[in-house]
């Protein structure tokens, strides 16, 4: 204890030079409260100078008032910190608006009724100095971000990421909003939401977790949430592992979707739209991404917010140009990855997709066994729909993808519940009517399709092996097929395999 004691003490001198006496500390339901707008008089736990805030003692502050230029800087040792923000609005130029250096647990409260707003501004990196504050909330401690009634965070981070914790992340019924050039929210070790509302504009990723030193770190958790992201690159990677329990999950403009070495969706709705893989299985690395520049275009253009393309369900952007061998992009496709000891599966929940890359693309291994899971795949010949390398055993659940059919894959034959795939001669058009009826029942299946396609994969609960089935577009046979083995293929095989004889049946690609 005294040797605690000792350090925390040597701590204040350091910074009693850059702070000095201003106006009055109050106490309120054993809170301290510090209005950074009336920066309070210096004492052993508070220090300040020029509306700069360092608090050196554990204990709750209720931060209050408005400054355009202001910090609250946090060292305490390992003694824990509770923040409470009660209509605080702080911005600094050179640095976070709150800065955790080091603390123990660090609890952030939204009080009741309450708008809070946190700001950071474009600066050069000499300005951070050693800190390296990239972020309005930079905490080097695990950081706890708490709601409450009636209560907004609002973060805009100009100069990299909105909300960082170099260890844990936790969000607890909280209303965020985020805008950021780089990442919007990251967690070093992981970052875990439950029961919020999140709304996230990031120039770069939109929830990140990339600890790949430790096997009990580096994931994302989401259960019981509304969250909306706009990403240039990922809407969300957890290097090691990614679950969704519930809540509704929109990501609504992205390079690649949600990306992980793990990626389980346990139930919810899901909704992910890519420029390219929109659920990915990779190890994490990512090697070959797009650059920076090229990600952040549209943020803070002229001071304003970017526009996100808008466009009626199925329509997606066509993909942007990348002219091959230019430094930071992306290879072509299927260049040379390795399998990759992961494994998506799908539980339960609702998931949909629209992807103008692979669509559901695991570089390893891939189960569902309950849960729907519709893809709107990609229209050029060069991806698929569904992209496994490994096995993906289907057991259960409503499956239907739509694309292209030049890499038109299905499941693996080691599934259980019967598949059906037909590939077409030709493409066609949005709006068009697929029915699959069993010939001596009633109707099993009817699809409107949202887009062009010339290929598309179907698995419901109904389909029995053994029985024959009608498949019909727009009214006109397609084929008759009889359910012979789980996996039964129309027309070309995919993934430039060759073609079959009508009504033929084949194993997996």
């Amino acid at each position: 204890m005294m040797k605690h004691l000792s350090r925390r003490w040597a701590i204040a001198p350091l910074y009693a030079a850059l702070f000095a006496a201003s106006t009055q500390v109050s106490a309120a339901n054993n809170a301290i409260e510090l209005n950074v707008a009336q920066p309070p008089l210096s004492t052993p736990a508070i220090l300040v100078k020029d509306g700069r805030i360092l608090i050196t003692r554990g204990g709750t502050y209720r931060l209050t008032g408005q400054s355009d230029n202001g910090q609250i800087w946090v060292n305490t040792g390992d003694e824990k910190v509770t923040l409470q923000l009660d209509n605080i609005q702080l911005s600094n130029a050179y640095g976070s608006a709150l800065y955790i250096e080091e603390a123990g647990d660090v609890d952030v409260e939204l009080m009741p009724n309450s708008n809070n707003r946190f700001e950071d501004h474009n600066h050069s990196a000499e300005k951070e100095g050693e800190a390296k504050q990239n972020a309005p909330i930079y905490s080097k401690a695990d950081l706890k971000i708490t709601g409450a009634p009636q209560a907004t965070l609002t973060i805009v981070g100009r100069y990299k990421d909105g909300i960082v914790s170099k260890d844990d992340l936790d969000i607890r019924r909280a209303n965020i909003s985020i805008e950021t050039v780089d990442d919007g929210l990251y967690g070093q070790d992981s970052v875990d939401i439950r029961d919020s509302k999140i709304l996230i504009k990031a120039g770069d990723d939109g929830i990140k977790a990339d600890n790949e030193e430790r096997e009990d770190k580096g994931f994302v958790h989401i259960e019981g949430s509304d969250i909306q992201i706009f990403a240039k690159d990922d809407g969300i990677k957890g290097v090691r592992k990614v679950d969704i329990y519930s809540g509704n999950i929109r990501v609504e403009e992205s390079y690649e979707g949600i990306e992980s070495r793990n990626i389980t969706i346990h139930g919810g709705n899901i909704f992910v739209k890519s420029e390219d893989d929109a659920l990915n299985i990779s190890d994490g690395s990512g090697a070959n991404e797009p650059s920076f520049g090229e990600r952040v275009k549209g943020f803070f253009k002229g001071g304003e917010r970017g526009e996100h393309p808008e466009g009626e369900m199925g329509e997606r952007p066509p993909r942007g140009e990348r002219p091959e061998g230019q430094p930071g992009e992306r290879p072509p496709h299927g260049g040379g990855k390795a399998k990759v000891d992961g494994i998506m599966t799908i539980l339960g929940g609702r998931t949909h997709i629209q992807s103008s890359g692979d669509g559901f693309d695991s570089n390893g291994d891939a189960m569902m066994s309950g849960g729907e899971l519709f893809i709107e795949g990609p229209t050029s010949g060069r991806d698929g729909y569904i992209d496994v390398d490994g096995f993906f055993k289907l057991t259960g659940g409503r499956l239907f993808a739509m694309g292209s059919a030049g890499m038109a894959q299905a499941p693996s034959d080691d599934s259980t519940q019967p598949v059906i795939q037909i590939n077409l001669e030709s493409t066609y058009a949005k709006g068009a009517t697929v029915t699959i009826t069993h010939v001596e029942s009633n109707q099993v299946f009817e699809q409107v399709m949202p887009m062009d396609f010339q290929s598309f994969t179907v698995s419901e609960p109904e389909f029995t092996l053994g029985q024959t089935y009608q498949v019909q577009i727009n009214g006109e046979d397609i084929t008759t097929v009889t359910l012979e083995t789980v996996i039964t293929r129309f027309g070309n095989a995919g993934r430039g395999g060759p073609r079959g004889e009508r009504g033929e049946k084949k194993g997996w690609w």
